[in-house]
């Protein structure tokens, strides 16, 4: 068996070990011992090479003094310098023609990648700090505003601001150490990835006119008729108001499940529905209740067709971990009277409430097994910087944590709504297209959010089924 052996600095020792092991466990597959050292870099060499090469690594964020850390101080610089990279690191693995540098050192004529004659190369870009950083989220510990639900909001990030949220950069740096690492060592070898689709549907509105009173139901149709210009949806949305129980339940224009579940099932995949089990709503909640019978009828219908069900932390869970015990708790118990075992379950935060690192505490003490709420609610793209799903680390605890990330890379409102990216359906459909590459490249996960009320239309339907052509 092949060993690499990683000297490294001693300093920030919990953040390394967790980030080695993502970045060359996990993410490469790669066998290795630690070893601390008095050098200046993370040193790579492998146990047994009678040559003794070695890459060198630059260590920037975790050098920095501890009075800096989590400070304006350790956030990258206003302007992102970009590493052109070079022929030779291209040669024996593909990677970008140029890489943004949040973390490194620049070498003399411009590069930050050598090779020496003794067998030694320095990577000068500071892969294990700008993954830590990306991962951990780092920069929400630091950068304190928010928009008005209290998110942190992408045009803050450095992502954004240096122009790269549409790329995995986590991914790219990655590869970028694996080509350093191949060009010493040919032979190795690292863990194959393929690509793959994760279709999520948040369950806020399961219905929106058999349960109004009649006056909201006219106001929607009046909405229908001169807003959205659908007389056939204003049609449906009395009638399924004028005819009770579970007739009125099948004709709700809320009622797209059915759809939602054939479009993921025709393209090979099945689905995964979080739903909210409030007691005590904020305005911004959901309008159902768990145990209503039409909510356990549509639950059993989701898991006959072999569907996942998972939970939908409401809107003030963000930071109430008593709130969301008690929620859990009331769906699991339903989802076992109705046959679906929820022993295992992950989901996502209602209106993307996530808070670094309060949420990501409160899905590890329910025993969630993953959380999929780190996506940007304004502007789709890779929020944690990956295409992987990955162990979460709390940066305020300084310790990993057992409950597993999986970005949310897109979110049907961020794509069309006015007050978000405000595309048109053709050029959100090539935005996703783009993000989906991406992933595929890395094989990595990409993971979707589309709610059953954003599918009222024959339109909104034709536009879910390409968004899902284009994915696939």
């Amino acid at each position: 068996m092949t060993i690499i052996r990683v000297k490294h600095p001693d300093s920030y020792l919990q953040e390394r070990t967790y980030i080695y092991d993502v970045v060359l466990g996990d993410f490469l597959g790669l066998e290795y011992v630690l070893e601390r050292d008095d050098t200046q870099v993370t040193s790579i060499s492998l146990i047994g090479d009678q040559q003794e090469r070695a890459l060198h690594v630059e260590d920037t964020l975790f050098r920095l003094p501890f009075d800096r850390w989590m400070t304006v101080g350790s956030l990258p610089g206003e302007h992102v310098e970009v590493f052109a990279t070079p022929d030779r690191l291209m040669q024996l693995y593909p990677l970008k023609t140029s890489i943004p540098v949040m973390y490194g050192r620049c070498l003399e004529g411009g590069s930050y990648y050598s090779e020496e004659p003794d067998g030694e190369a320095r990577l000068t870009v500071d892969v294990f700090g700008s993954a830590f950083f990306m991962l951990a989220r780092l920069e929400e510990l630091i950068v304190t505003s928010r928009d008005q639900h209290g998110r942190f909001p992408a045009h803050l990030s450095t992502a954004s601001r240096a122009g790269f949220l549409d790329r995995p950069i986590v991914n790219e740096c990655v590869d970028l150490l694996w080509s350093a690492i191949l060009r010493q060592w040919p032979r190795l070898r690292r863990r194959r990835r393929t690509y793959r689709v994760e279709l999520s549907h948040d369950v806020d509105h399961p219905w929106g006119a058999c349960m109004d009173s009649w006056a909201d139901a006219v106001r929607g149709c009046a909405g229908d008729v001169l807003k959205r210009r659908d007389l056939a949806l204003a049609l449906r949305r009395i009638s399924s108001r004028a005819v009770p129980g579970k007739v009125g339940f099948t004709l709700d224009p809320y009622n797209t499940f059915d759809f939602l579940m054939s479009t993921d099932e025709a393209a090979g995949l099945r689905g995964s529905f979080y739903f909210m089990a409030c007691s005590k709503r904020n305005i911004f909640d959901g309008d159902y209740q768990i145990r209503h019978p039409e909510i356990r009828r549509l639950m059993r219908a989701i898991h006959a067709r072999g569907h996942n069900i998972g939970f939908h932390g409401s809107y003030d869970t963000i930071d109430q971990l008593d709130m969301a015990i008690e929620q859990i708790g009331r769906l699991r118990d339903v989802a076992l009277e109705e046959g679906v075992d929820l022993h295992r379950f992950g989901g996502r935060q209602h209106y993307l409430r996530w808070r670094c690192p309060d949420t990501w505490r409160i899905w590890e003490a329910i025993g969630a097994d993953y959380d999929s709420s780190v996506g940007f609610a304004d502007i789709a793209g890779f929020r944690a910087g990956t295409c992987y799903e990955y162990k979460a680390f709390d940066a305020v605890s300084r310790k990993p944590l057992e409950l597993v990330e999986r970005p949310l890379i897109v979110m049907d409102a961020t794509l069309t709504s006015a007050q978000y990216m405000n595309l048109s359906k053709s050029a959100a459909c090539e935005y996703v297209s783009r993000l989906a590459n991406e992933c595929r490249q890395h094989g990595g996960v990409m993971t979707l959010l589309w709610h059953n009320s954003s599918l009222l239309s024959l339109v909104d339907r034709e536009f879910y089924r390409t968004v899902v052509d284009c994915i696939v």
